[in-house]
Protein backbone atom coordinates (compact mmCIF):
# COMPACT_ATOMS: atom_id res chain seq x y z
CA UNK A 1 0.00 0.00 0.00
CA UNK A 2 1.62 3.29 -1.05
CA UNK A 3 1.68 6.09 1.50
CA UNK A 4 -1.34 8.31 0.88
CA UNK A 5 -1.24 12.10 1.05
CA UNK A 6 -4.24 11.95 3.38
CA UNK A 7 -6.38 9.18 4.81
CA UNK A 8 -10.08 8.51 4.46
CA UNK A 9 -11.86 6.29 6.96
CA UNK A 10 -11.91 3.51 4.36
CA UNK A 11 -8.16 3.81 3.68
CA UNK A 12 -7.40 3.88 7.38
CA UNK A 13 -9.51 0.75 7.88
CA UNK A 14 -7.61 -0.93 5.04
CA UNK A 15 -4.31 0.07 6.65
CA UNK A 16 -5.46 -1.42 9.96
CA UNK A 17 -6.49 -4.60 8.16
CA UNK A 18 -3.10 -4.92 6.47
CA UNK A 19 -1.27 -4.33 9.77
CA UNK A 20 -3.22 -7.09 11.52
CA UNK A 21 -2.36 -9.51 8.72
CA UNK A 22 -3.11 -13.14 9.62
CA UNK A 23 -4.72 -12.07 12.88
CA UNK A 24 -7.42 -10.30 10.84
CA UNK A 25 -7.84 -13.44 8.76
CA UNK A 26 -8.26 -15.64 11.85
CA UNK A 27 -10.74 -13.17 13.34
CA UNK A 28 -12.61 -13.16 10.01
CA UNK A 29 -12.30 -9.39 9.65
CA UNK A 30 -13.05 -8.24 6.12
CA UNK A 31 -10.91 -5.71 4.28
CA UNK A 32 -13.04 -2.53 4.36
CA UNK A 33 -14.75 -1.39 1.17
CA UNK A 34 -16.76 1.83 1.02
CA UNK A 35 -16.26 2.67 4.69
CA UNK A 36 -14.16 1.49 7.64
CA UNK A 37 -16.31 -1.64 8.04
CA UNK A 38 -15.38 -3.79 11.03
CA UNK A 39 -12.68 -1.26 11.86
CA UNK A 40 -15.10 1.66 12.30
CA UNK A 41 -14.85 1.78 16.09
CA UNK A 42 -11.05 1.63 15.93
CA UNK A 43 -11.13 4.46 13.38
CA UNK A 44 -13.43 6.40 15.72
CA UNK A 45 -10.88 5.91 18.51
CA UNK A 46 -8.18 7.38 16.26
CA UNK A 47 -10.42 10.36 15.51
CA UNK A 48 -11.13 10.89 19.20
CA UNK A 49 -7.46 10.63 20.16
CA UNK A 50 -6.53 13.17 17.49
CA UNK A 51 -9.44 15.44 18.43
CA UNK A 52 -10.79 15.67 14.89
CA UNK A 53 -13.96 14.65 13.09
CA UNK A 54 -12.44 14.24 9.64
CA UNK A 55 -9.38 12.02 9.31
CA UNK A 56 -8.49 13.77 6.05
CA UNK A 57 -7.76 16.99 7.93
CA UNK A 58 -4.84 15.48 9.86
CA UNK A 59 -1.44 16.31 8.40
CA UNK A 60 0.70 14.20 10.76
CA UNK A 61 0.39 10.86 8.97
CA UNK A 62 2.93 9.19 11.24
CA UNK A 63 0.74 9.86 14.25
CA UNK A 64 -2.34 8.64 12.36
CA UNK A 65 -0.60 5.41 11.37
CA UNK A 66 0.76 4.68 14.85
CA UNK A 67 -2.63 5.30 16.43
CA UNK A 68 -4.32 3.18 13.76
CA UNK A 69 -1.99 0.27 14.53
CA UNK A 70 -2.51 0.70 18.26
CA UNK A 71 -6.29 0.72 18.10
CA UNK A 72 -6.40 -2.10 15.53
CA UNK A 73 -4.31 -4.35 17.75
CA UNK A 74 -6.31 -3.36 20.83
CA UNK A 75 -9.47 -4.32 18.94
CA UNK A 76 -7.86 -7.64 18.01
CA UNK A 77 -6.86 -8.22 21.64
CA UNK A 78 -10.47 -7.71 22.72
CA UNK A 79 -11.73 -10.12 20.08
CA UNK A 80 -9.10 -12.70 21.01
CA UNK A 81 -10.02 -12.59 24.70
CA UNK A 82 -12.22 -15.67 24.32
CA UNK A 83 -9.61 -17.64 22.39
CA UNK A 84 -8.25 -20.70 24.14
CA UNK A 85 -5.90 -23.59 23.43
CA UNK A 86 -7.49 -26.82 22.20
CA UNK A 87 -6.28 -30.40 22.24
CA UNK A 88 -8.26 -33.10 20.44
CA UNK A 89 -7.48 -36.34 18.66
CA UNK A 90 -3.79 -36.04 19.46
CA UNK A 91 -3.59 -32.58 17.92
CA UNK A 92 -2.95 -29.34 19.78
CA UNK A 93 -3.91 -25.87 18.68
CA UNK A 94 -2.20 -23.12 20.63
CA UNK A 95 -4.39 -20.17 19.84
CA UNK A 96 -2.92 -18.29 22.78
CA UNK A 97 0.12 -17.65 20.58
CA UNK A 98 -1.98 -15.08 18.73
CA UNK A 99 -2.85 -13.40 22.00
CA UNK A 100 0.84 -13.25 22.92
CA UNK A 101 1.68 -11.82 19.50
CA UNK A 102 -1.00 -9.14 19.77
CA UNK A 103 0.11 -8.12 23.26
CA UNK A 104 3.74 -7.88 22.12
CA UNK A 105 2.65 -5.78 19.15
CA UNK A 106 0.72 -3.42 21.44
CA UNK A 107 3.76 -3.04 23.68
CA UNK A 108 5.94 -2.27 20.66
CA UNK A 109 3.44 0.26 19.30
CA UNK A 110 3.19 1.97 22.68
CA UNK A 111 6.98 2.32 22.61
CA UNK A 112 6.66 4.00 19.21
CA UNK A 113 4.04 6.34 20.67
CA UNK A 114 6.28 7.30 23.55
CA UNK A 115 9.30 7.75 21.28
CA UNK A 116 7.55 10.58 19.46
CA UNK A 117 5.96 11.99 22.62
CA UNK A 118 2.45 11.15 21.51
CA UNK A 119 0.78 10.90 24.90
CA UNK A 120 2.74 13.67 26.57
CA UNK A 121 5.02 11.37 28.51
CA UNK A 122 8.73 11.93 28.54
CA UNK A 123 11.70 10.66 30.45
CA UNK A 124 15.11 12.15 30.88
CA UNK A 125 18.28 11.06 32.58
CA UNK A 126 20.71 13.40 34.21
CA UNK A 127 23.55 13.23 36.68
CA UNK A 128 22.79 14.46 40.16
CA UNK A 129 25.58 15.98 42.19
CA UNK A 130 25.32 16.78 45.87
CA UNK A 131 27.42 19.54 47.38
CA UNK A 132 27.75 17.82 50.74
CA UNK A 133 27.77 14.18 49.68
CA UNK A 134 29.30 12.11 52.53
CA UNK A 135 30.28 9.42 50.02
CA UNK A 136 32.07 11.76 47.66
CA UNK A 137 35.81 11.21 48.10
CA UNK A 138 38.46 13.53 46.75
CA UNK A 139 39.93 12.28 43.47
CA UNK A 140 43.28 11.40 45.05
CA UNK A 141 41.62 9.13 47.64
CA UNK A 142 39.67 6.99 45.15
CA UNK A 143 40.71 3.37 44.93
Amino acid sequence: MPLPVAYTEELLGQYMHSELGKVAEVLKLENPVGDAGAYQEAVNDVLLELGVQDIGSVSDLRKVRILAKLFAFQMAANKLAAVYDVSADGESYHRSQMVDHVHKAITSILSECMAIGMFGYSASIQTIEFLNDPYNYPKDMEV
